[in-house]
């Protein structure tokens, strides 16, 4: 047998060995995990929890920047406003990936 053919051959074989016991489930994403600054990224229903929650401007929000909300690192942006590190916020819609705040009036 030629070398290329087993080489292919070889190859065949071990990616089916892969998929029938489910191997490359440890290198794929699953449904929710963390970014390299700690932020969230979850899917849509679970984002969702935010909504109308208070929370802590960890940085200035010019107008984007991080939040924390329930102990949770959330990229968030205003609606155009400054808004410094520390002031009080509550998440009034989700954008695309990231949450949009107000400075909460009840703080």
């Amino acid at each position: 047998m030629s070398p290329i053919l087993s080489l292919v051959l070889l190859v065949a074989v071990l990616f089916a060995v892969v998929f029938a016991f489910g191997l490359y489930r440890a290198y794929t994403f699953r449904s929710a995990s963390k970014s390299r600054s700690g932020v969230s990224v979850n899917g849509e229903a679970s984002r969702g929890r935010f909504l109308g929650k208070g929370g802590v401007a960890v940085t200035p929000l010019r107008p984007s920047g991080i939040v924390v909300v329930h102990g949770s690192r959330l990229e968030a942006t205003t609606e155009g406003e400054f808004i410094a590190a520390g002031s009080r916020v509550r998440i009034v819609a989700m954008g695309r990936g990231q949450y949009v705040v107000r400075l909460d009036a009840e703080a």
